[in-house]
């Protein structure tokens, strides 16, 4: 048994396509059991809607990566080179363009070397990460991070794992909901 119902084919009816809503014999208005292609709607509509949601879940699933890497290196203070980067990133990553040494320990040749302005995290007069020479000793410090990579301390930027893991879960689950 077909689970569809079948339906009886009058040959006396037009085989030339009508447009939505207009009965294939012209009389107005079309029953339910008259109207041409409401099939084929719901099944357009459907592959749409479908196409559209899976597009934008694609997207919330592919979006927190590229988010996480531009936000680290927005808030990666030490790598503005110039005043107006250094500012620009201030709002965000509260970095400060200063001559000032702060925690960092003057160069051996201090007095041979006229003051230079660079673009140091806001917390640089309290901090400085380098100096701490150990993991346990760089954990220690709430503001640093050890680098296995470089097996240096430095001073964390960006998202902290929590936080990351809450925007990485909220995406991909509000697009799941809103696709309800």
């Amino acid at each position: 048994m077909p689970p569809y119902e079948a339906r009886s084919v009058d040959a006396t009816a037009s085989t030339t396509p009508s447009s939505p809503g207009v009965c294939p014999d012209g009389k107005q208005p079309c029953t339910a059991e008259e109207t041409p292609g409401l099939e084929t709607r719901d099944v357009v509509v459907t592959m749409v809607l479908a196409a559209f949601v899976g597009v934008a879940f694609g997207l919330t699933v592919g979006f927190p990566a590229f988010y996480f890497v531009f936000d680290g290196m927005s808030r990666t203070c030490t790598g503005f080179t110039g005043r107006d980067a250094c500012e620009a990133a201030a709002t965000h990553g509260g970095c400060v363009w200063t001559a000032e040494l702060g925690a960092e320990p003057p160069p051996s040749n201090a007095s041979a070397l006229p003051a230079t302005a660079s673009c140091k995290y806001g917390d640089f007069r309290t901090v400085y990460c380098p100096q701490h020479a150990t993991q346990a000793a760089c954990a220690a410090e709430p503001a640093c991070t050890y680098d296995y990579g470089a097996g240096a301390c430095e001073h964390a930027a960006g998202m902290a794992a929590w936080e990351a893991g809450l925007f990485a879960m909220g995406q991909p689950l509000g697009a799941a909901i809103a696709s309800f």
